[in-house]
């Protein structure tokens, strides 16, 4: 026999190794041999196992109050544009969540018609008798609307995130205005890590450091005189600045110390009685400084504490996440150690934004925040132009820099929430499996009953020929489940409906084989032509039937959600495997019989 028949032998053998391994990972753990050692494994879906249900509510309050200091800047760039208010001459005033007012520093005469320009989204409440302060109100219909965009916009967000992670079968869905999810679950750590990725807004901007002086002696006695933060928080001077600092507890992190610090000095008398101050302390954010990774443990062996600081960013944004058109993990292999960043794009305006913002506050800093934490503030040497910018995520381990890169980058593609969740989750409990437990047994006895007759009458009908096929069967099922464990799938009922269609798929392919070589031994050709003609006559027939349904199941993961995409998954797996199966493996069996025995004819 020619030598390349045994160099296919070698290589189906290594593929049914390859694919029995990944199949036995996914068996029960008891069953498991001693040298199965692999993570890849299939996982029941909610339908099939249950899993965890995380209720979770929108914070509409948040959404109007973002909503209303957008229409804020809006008006205080038109009074600049088109009320030559210089800029220096006019701040905002946020008065709750959907009110805010302008203050200007001398009278300003075009106040009616600033109120006019912006009359479809607020309510001009007038001025004062100076005419130095308006007051605005978002109207009723905005609301309205941005409670409807808001849920509609975050169960998108959500459903793309999750997705994303790899979790192809959850359910998700909108009830009022509260987010359900529900997902499989495969782990502890992978449902926490599910919880984080989602409870990410992912409100990415470009901001620059202010330059005024915020923390004066008020600030300090207030802290010196309050026991929750005395011995907690201290003072960071850095250019001539002075900032609070705080650090990582074993009780508390840093960052929420400083922020009930930011809460508590907000509703204080200091603050109360003077305007400025309040504007001031209303834009401080607080970010990370030198120290390990985010979410590491204090007094982790061989780590320091996090350690945080306050910022003071210009009430501008320069740039948002919704420039963002592509965002990717890197390595730095430069640096020491690989550092890990990660790559963000912009669009062309986003692009033109950003080389702009640095263009013009060269040698200052730049604040990149991110879900309201800046993640850094690096100097801006020179303007950045490109339309690139990279976000380094600091010190720590590999693993968990390489995982927070991952999901920064996930929460990125997805985009932003159009609005807040409260965390934690309002409520999370445990699901059984949907269909129950005799609804399962019944779909498998019918998926094992219906393989068990396809399997028969293959065997009687073309004898030989149709144990062939019945061989390459049980393989194209070995190679299946291989390649589903391989890519750590989540199996739901339309996933095993998928499963059982491609087996009479695979025999589909080795009935119209054997039809053809039946055909060409009645035609008086030897036993090797036959197989020759046959399998070169039915391969275009086969290929052009699989290539067209392997193209209908791409539609469907493109554009189908949650089980949908796991049918589809398991159906292009199944097309691929079968084509091998059915054409290639079966055509070793008959190489052996017509070169090795020479049979005058054939069992077909």
């Amino acid at each position: 026999m020619e030598k390349i028949w045994y160099w296919k032998i070698a290589f189906t053998f290594a593929l049914v190794l390859a694919a029995a391994y990944y199949a036995l990972g996914s068996m029960p753990e008891e069953w498991q041999p001693t040298f199965v050692n692999t993570n890849s494994r299939i996982v029941l879906g909610l339908d099939l196992q249950g899993g965890v249900r995380l209720v979770y509510e929108i914070d509409v309050g948040k959404a109007y109050s973002r909503r209303t200091e957008g229409y804020a800047i809006s008006a205080r760039q038109w009074a600049i544009r088109e009320a030559g208010v210089a800029e220096d001459k006019v701040r905002t005033e946020r008065l709750g969540n959907r009110r805010f007012a302008l203050n200007f520093e001398e009278p300003v005469a075009k106040a009616e018609e600033l109120g006019s320009n912006f009359e479809r989204v607020l309510k001009f409440d007038g001025c004062d008798e100076a005419q130095t302060r308006c007051l605005f109100t978002l109207r009723s219909e905005v609301l309205e609307s941005e409670r409807e965009v808001s849920s509609a916009g975050v169960l998108k967000v959500i459903r793309e995130r999750v997705d994303q992670h790899g979790l192809t079968e959850p359910n998700i869905a909108a009830q009022g205005m509260d987010i359900v999810v529900e997902v499989p679950q495969r782990s502890i750590e992978d449902v926490n890590r599910v919880k984080e990725i989602i409870s990410k807004t992912a409100s990415l901007e470009f901001r620059i450091v202010s330059r005024e002086s915020y923390v004066d002696p008020s600030v300090t006695d207030y802290i010196l005189n309050d026991p929750r933060f005395q011995g907690k928080v201290s003072l960071y001077t850095r250019g001539g600045g002075r900032h609070l600092e705080a650090q990582d507890t074993e009780a508390q992190s840093g960052r929420e110390i400083l922020q009930q610090l930011i809460e508590a000095f907000l509703v204080s008398d200091v603050v109360q009685r003077d305007p400025v101050k309040a504007s001031q302390w209303g834009r401080v954010y607080v970010g990370t400084q030198e120290g390990p990774a985010l979410g590491s443990k204090p007094g982790q062996a061989g780590q320091a504490p996090n350690r945080w600081r306050t910022y003071l960013l210009e009430p501008e944004i320069m740039v948002t996440g919704d420039r963002v058109v592509n965002a990717a993990v890197r390595y730095d292999p430069d640096a020491i150690r690989d550092q890990i960043y990660v790559i963000l794009d912009f669009d062309s305006l986003g692009g033109e934004q950003f080389g702009d913002a640095t263009e013009k506050n060269v040698h200052r800093d730049m604040a990149i925040v991110l879900d309201g934490i800046v993640r850094s503030a690096p100097n801006i040497i020179e303007p950045i132009k490109g339309g690139t910018c990279r976000i380094t995520l600091g010190a720590g381990s590999p693993d968990e820099l390489k995982t927070e890169a991952e999901d920064l980058v996930t929460v990125l593609k997805a985009g932003a929430l159009p609005a807040p969740l409260k965390q934690p989750p309002a409520a999370e409990s445990k699901i059984g499996p949907s269909l129950g437990r005799e609804s399962i047994r019944q779909g498998l006895l019918a998926a094992g009953v219906g393989l068990f007759l396809v399997v028969a009458f293959m065997g009687i009908y073309y004898k030989m020929a149709g144990v062939f096929a019945d061989v390459a069967l049980v393989l194209n099922m070995l190679f299946m489940i291989g390649a589903l464990a391989l890519l750590g799938a989540t199996l739901t009922l339309p996933g095993i409906t998928g499963f059982v269609l491609t087996m009479g798929m695979a025999v589909d392919a080795n009935v119209i084989i054997n039809e053809r070589i039946r055909e060409e031994l009645r035609a008086g050709k030897s036993p090797r032509a036959a197989v020759d003609t046959g399998y070169a006559r039915a391969f275009w027939t086969i290929f052009d039937s699989q290539l067209t349904t392997f193209f209908a199941g791409v539609v469907l993961f493109q554009f189908g959600t949650g089980p949908i995409q796991g049918f589809a998954v398991t159906l292009m797996i199944g097309i691929a495997s079968s084509m091998f199966t059915g054409i290639f493996v079966t055509r070793l069996f008959f190489d052996y019989i017509t070169h090795k025995k020479r049979p005058a004819t054939l069992s077909v």
